[in-house]
């Protein structure tokens, strides 16, 4: 048997007009080493392509994020990917602190839109109006259309990383 191959043997035996069949399988905890190895690789490829989805997904939020400090478009964060059982993710956020202070109102802005006609929006962190500059649903847009088709965006980005596309 060569290693980390597995090999059966079957040896049958008749008795009482019968048969039965015992089988042993040498190699076999090579064989599952190197599955556990595949399997292990497949998920790095997984977390790979989960990140760099959103990645890009989160650049291209960056050109849609209405802009009147730049606070909020400065506080983006893509966070490297955890698994937990079978579930890979990595979270695409706005808000939380950046070096220019506060972003609490990141939700707020995401669910509004510019007031029709005018091409202002409302700036929640100075109360006041200003001209528009990015859209609402900044991160759900992009989101949507990339994952519109799941999970081939993410079967093209793991060839992509690949290289095999």
């Amino acid at each position: 048997c060569r290693k980390g191959s597995v090999m059966a043997t079957a040896n049958p035996s008749y008795m009482g007009g019968g048969m039965s069949t015992s089988i042993k399988l040498r190699g076999l905890k090579e064989f599952t080493a190197k599955i556990d190895a595949k399997v292990d690789k497949m998920n790095m490829d997984i977390k790979r392509a989960v990140f760099a989805l959103a990645t890009e997904i989160g650049n291209e939020s960056q050109d849609l994020v209405p802009v009147a400090t730049g606070n909020l478009k400065a506080s983006m964060d893509v966070t490297r990917p955890s698994s937990m059982g079978k579930n890979v993710k990595s979270e695409i956020t706005y808000g939380g602190t950046t070096g220019k202070g506060e972003v609490n109102y990141a939700v707020k802005v995401h669910e509004t839109t510019p007031i029709p006609n005018t091409g202002q929006a409302y700036d929640p962190e100075n109360r006041q109006m200003y001209t528009k500059v990015g859209q609402g649903k900044f991160l759900e847009q992009p989101f949507l259309a990339r994952t519109a088709n799941w999970p081939k965006p993410l079967l093209d980005m793991i060839r992509r990383e690949k290289g095999l596309m």
